[in-house]
């Protein structure tokens, strides 16, 4: 058993597997950033999917996804999402659809996707505007 090491995340609005191991991803949202324009805290947007990419590593590992809220520290999210298996010179795709997913607060908030004990850690942000350059 080897953890992957390189790994990929992108937020979108949705996805979906299609025939031949391919995914239709719609609404990407490059940046890592979500603006949520005309939103108030405590809105639910439709839904939010995050799209984890393990390019390298191999084996059998129990998963589990959890969304922090690092302005209050709240766990927003959690859950086990069972057995992932690894397959070597594969990548291992994980596509995690949270439909509605609740803005309980504009700020940054922290993915975490443990593979038995090994953490992977993504930070993204739910802006109510664009940033002021």
């Amino acid at each position: 058993m080897t953890y992957p090491t390189t790994v990929q995340f992108l937020l979108a609005d949705d996805c979906r597997q299609e025939p031949g191991n391919k995914f239709s991803v719609l609404g990407f949202l490059p940046g890592d950033d979500l603006i949520a324009e005309g939103m108030e805290a405590g809105m639910a947007l439709p839904s939010l999917v995050v799209i984890i990419i393990f390019r390298d590593g191999e084996g059998t590992f129990a998963s589990k996804v959890r969304i922090i809220s690092e302005t209050s520290g709240s766990e927003i999210q959690s859950s086990s999402q069972g057995t992932a298996v690894k397959q070597p010179h594969k990548s291992l795709t994980m596509v995690l659809k949270f439909a509605p997913f609740f803005v309980k607060e504009f700020g940054t908030y922290r993915l975490i996707v443990s593979l038995d004990d090994k953490e992977y850690q993504f930070p993204f942000r739910i802006l109510d505007k664009l940033p002021e350059a």
